[in-house]
């Protein structure tokens, strides 16, 4: 049943410092609790079992689930900011790591659609940096206050081709700048919203297996 549950799988090798290097090892399962809403159940060797004690007990540490600005709610847009607040609780209280996906966007983002969300449309450049900033900022605030602060956080999703089309679309030396600023919003707002508690921020590329074209995006 496992491989049903994973939308994606991620590892993760984090050194900072003199600090013991470490392997994380998870997958993506921000439709778990619709698929249980739904009346879905997970086993191992035929007996019901929490899947995320299935994982833990298989080796996985880390889960990642992602987060739609306004959803539709139909699945499989399900993904509002209270719906990832009580999952992200179960994961933390499961004792896993948790990677917080922001598609910034109110349904997926991927290398061939970054819509911005629709709240967003009318804003100018300049408001939607501000909105990327105190958005972000408020979703951290409010994973942190219900119990599921973030171990990471992914600013984007699949983001090779840009974000938050058509601001944050690659191509022009201006269009990565503009890019660049989106970025630089996003990760302050992480920063702004998580106080004193340890959390990174992740770029994510769809592209992150192929070290030559991972190089030339950072580059």
């Amino acid at each position: 049943m496992i491989h049903k549950l994973l939308a994606a799988c991620f590892v993760l090798v984090s050194l900072a410092g003199a600090e013991e290097r470490a392997f994380f090892k998870g997958g993506d399962i921000s439709l778990l609790q619709t698929i249980e809403d739904h009346g879905g159940v997970y086993r191992e060797n035929g007996e019901i079992k929490d899947p995320l004690m299935i994982f833990k007990d298989n080796g996985c540490n880390a889960m990642r689930i992602r987060l739609f600005h306004t959803p539709s709610g139909i699945p499989p847009r399900v993904n509002s900011l209270e719906y990832t607040k009580r999952l992200g609780r179960r994961i933390k209280d499961a004792g896993l790591k948790l990677m917080l996906d922001i598609h910034y966007s109110d349904t997926w983002a991927d290398p061939g659609k970054q819509h911005k969300p629709a709240a967003w449309e009318p804003l100018s450049f300049d408001e939607l940096v501000e909105a990327v900033l105190v958005y972000t900022k408020e979703v951290i605030v409010e994973m942190c206050a219900a119990g599921a602060a973030p171990d990471w956080v992914q600013v984007g999703n699949e983001i090779a081709p840009g974000m938050l089309w058509p601001d944050g679309r690659i191509g022009t030396p201006e269009q990565w700048e503009k890019l660049a600023t989106l970025l630089k919003a996003g990760i302050a707002g992480v920063q702004a919203g998580r106080g004193d508690r340890p959390m990174k921020t992740i770029i994510h590329l769809h592209c992150g297996g192929s070290s030559k074209q991972t190089a030339r995006y950072v580059d």
